[in-house]
């Protein structure tokens, strides 16, 4: 039983360390802060799901970059923290989960990202109030 507790514990923490430490959660971290999206743009793939506060949007990479560039730059958060992150069983996607803190009120920013080789994508953001 206490082999059972310590392999969660250790999983939790492994998937926390993987977003809190990821260059790409960090540069959603930078442009949900500092409302400058040009460092996510190498991160998304070759098409984006955007859903922004129920509106949906699958767009190219450069128009679904310019879309959540015009979202964020109206809502640039006080603070943006992460919640929750997980993977599935292939590990080869995973999420996270955070909320921001903006003048607006407080969003719940969902992302999903997947793995193909070495190289990981943001597939998909979804951010709604909180």
């Amino acid at each position: 039983m206490k082999n059972l507790i310590l392999f969660f514990a250790l999983v939790s923490v492994s998937f926390q360390a993987k977003a809190a430490g990821d260059p790409i959660w960090d540069a959603i971290t930078s442009a949900m802060t500092s409302g400058n999206t040009s460092g996510l743009s190498i991160y998304f793939d070759d098409n984006v799901a955007l859903t922004l506060e129920n509106q949906d949007f699958d767009q190219p990479r450069a128009q679904a970059l310019a879309t959540f560039q015009k979202w964020v730059a109206t809502r640039v958060s006080k603070s943006f923290t992460q919640v929750h992150t997980g993977n599935n069983k292939g590990k080869s996607s995973w999420y996270s989960i955070g909320e921001a803190d903006t003048a607006q009120g407080k969003f719940r920013v969902f992302v999903y990202f997947r793995t193909n080789g070495t190289k990981t994508t943001i597939k998909e953001i979804r951010i709604s109030k909180a």
